[in-house]
């Protein structure tokens, strides 16, 4: 009541317009080291959106505007020694929010400016980053099907871009517009068109980008497009792991040629520089038959171009044929057309047998296999019995990759290399297969890995990418998916 008394005689100033306000008003006592703890709580509140981003970050300046705290001594005192920066920085390691190499923080007793936020007590913060932000940037189609192939994000018209599948949203009686639309359809299952059929699993309030100068286009989840709403969103950037927004509290900020999965099956890609225009991968699907071996995702990059004069036969051949075909354990467990998708890999093993080469199935795919092997005709034995055992997909599929497997093995086409190794029964195939291709390729054999798993195919990626780097001598490698090299079979 003082305060409001005082600001309106004007004895006491109105603090600048803030343009947001913190979730957490620290608490000012006595005990100098718990004050200090308080605010350091108060800021990385604030902050916690930010989590698994990075914004590169120039200075965190605090500014302390004295007329509005009832205990100047107790606040001030906990920026008098190095121990505040220590703690802030301790405390952003544990939360995982990442500011940069070289940021600062400031400490400022002095008018506030007009962008801050508010954590209590006379304290605001705000963020300076150290480079340009852009207000323009574009999302482009990649996998799954737009209502248009590229999408302008120009900020100086607005800071939010709704994601989502449809133009409008109407749930619970609530008008939602997406800017940025994943095409819908009336009747998934009857849906002919591959690209949109997997638009299914994208909800119509998915995910939003949102525009701030300090940290320029930032991507968060909606509550359909997060594990609270049964669903998935997360950036995948250059040889760095997958980022999972898991909650819409997470705020993410792009990069150029970031891509952006939504529902596990559509991919966007964002990404600046509107004077180097750059094709969509539908643009390069229609430019080239072999085009979608390339993707940018990861650095994933075919290094001998494939001459004009080639055919189309040899330029295939050229693009799949590796000393070493590794492929994960989702390809031989298609849940799709099993004949059709069991066709192509036997024309891919005839290939490989034809040329000395090797299709790769490490062990632990092989126990894997196996286990849902064992499931389905334990299952089968059940039925005969007369019980009502239900085979899941997974069982089926399995079952039938592990006979396709063995019968391979037989015909000695497929190396099993850890076939009697001991590890855990219950760990997936993933690391197994990294330390393999990383070995062989460090040994000079060239590398092909199939994989409908795009976080596998980015790991192994990034390391034999990470090895070619280090020695320009290592010989070529690729990453497909089946799709990707369903096609070049085709050509075969």
């Amino acid at each position: 009541m003082l305060n409001k008394i005082l600001f309106f005689f004007g004895l006491k100033k109105r603090p600048a317009k803030t343009s947001n306000k913190s979730r957490i008003e620290f608490k000012v006592i006595d005990n100098l080291v718990e004050t200090r703890a308080n605010i350091v709580k108060a800021i990385i509140a604030v902050l916690t959106p930010l989590r698994y981003g990075e914004i590169n970050l120039g200075s965190l300046n605090i500014y302390f505007n004295k007329q509005e705290c009832d205990n100047i001594i107790a606040v001030s005192s906990a920026f008098s020694d190095a121990q505040f920066e220590e703690d802030l920085r301790t405390r952003l390691e544990n939360e995982r929010i990442y500011l940069g190499d070289n940021w600062t923080w400031n400490y400022v007793e002095a008018d506030i400016p007009v962008e801050v936020t508010s954590i209590g007590h006379g304290l605001y913060i705000s963020i300076q980053s150290t480079h340009e932000v852009g207000t323009k940037a574009y999302i482009s189609e990649y996998i799954g099907k737009l209502e248009q192939q590229k999408y302008v994000l120009d900020a100086s018209g607005k800071s939010r871009f709704n994601i989502g599948r449809g133009k409008v949203s109407l749930k619970n009686g609530r008008y939602h517009e997406n800017y940025i639309v994943i095409k819908d359809s009336p009747d998934f299952g009857n849906e002919k068109d591959d690209k949109i059929k997997i638009n299914q699993f994208v909800s119509s309030e998915h995910a939003t980008i949102v525009y701030s100068k300090n940290t320029g286009f930032s991507l968060r989840t909606l509550r359909g497009g997060c594990e609270e709403g049964g669903n998935r969103t997360r950036i995948i950037r250059e040889n760095k792991p997958p980022r999972d927004l898991q909650s819409t509290a997470i705020e993410i900020p792009l990069k150029d040629k970031d891509l952006i999965e939504l529902g596990k099956s559509v991919f966007i890609r964002f990404g600046f520089n509107f004077d180097k225009e750059e094709p969509t991968n539908q643009e390069q699907n229609d430019n080239s038959e072999t085009s979608e071996l390339q993707p940018e995702q990861g650095n994933i990059r075919q290094e001998e171009q494939p001459k004009q004069d080639k055919t189309e036969h040899e330029r295939a051949i050229d693009a799949i044929l590796f000393d070493y075909c590794i492929i994960d354990t989702n390809i031989w467990m298609e849940t799709n057309d099993i004949q059709s998708h069991h066709a192509k890999l036997i024309r891919l093993k005839d290939l490989y047998a034809k040329n000395g080469k090797k299709l790769i199935a490490h062990g632990s795919t092989y126990e894997e296999l196996k286990k849902f092997s064992d499931e389905y005709w334990k299952k089968i034995e059940e039925r005969e019995k007369g019980l009502d055992s239900k085979i899941s997909p997974k069982e089926y599929c399995g079952a039938k990759g592990f006979s396709l497997l063995k019968r391979f093995f037989q015909d000695k086409i497929v190396r099993i290399p850890g076939l009697e190794s001991t590890h855990n029964a219950d760990a997936y195939a993933d690391k197994d297969i990294y330390d393999f291709a990383s070995e062989e390729f460090e040994k000079g054999k060239s590398i092909l890995f199939i994989s409908n798993d795009i976080d596998c195919g980015m790991r192994v990626n990034s390391r034999l990418d990470d090895l070619k780097n280090k020695n320009q001598l290592l010989p070529n490698f690729d990453v497909l998916n089946m799709a990707q090299a369903g096609k070049l079979i085709d050509c075969l």
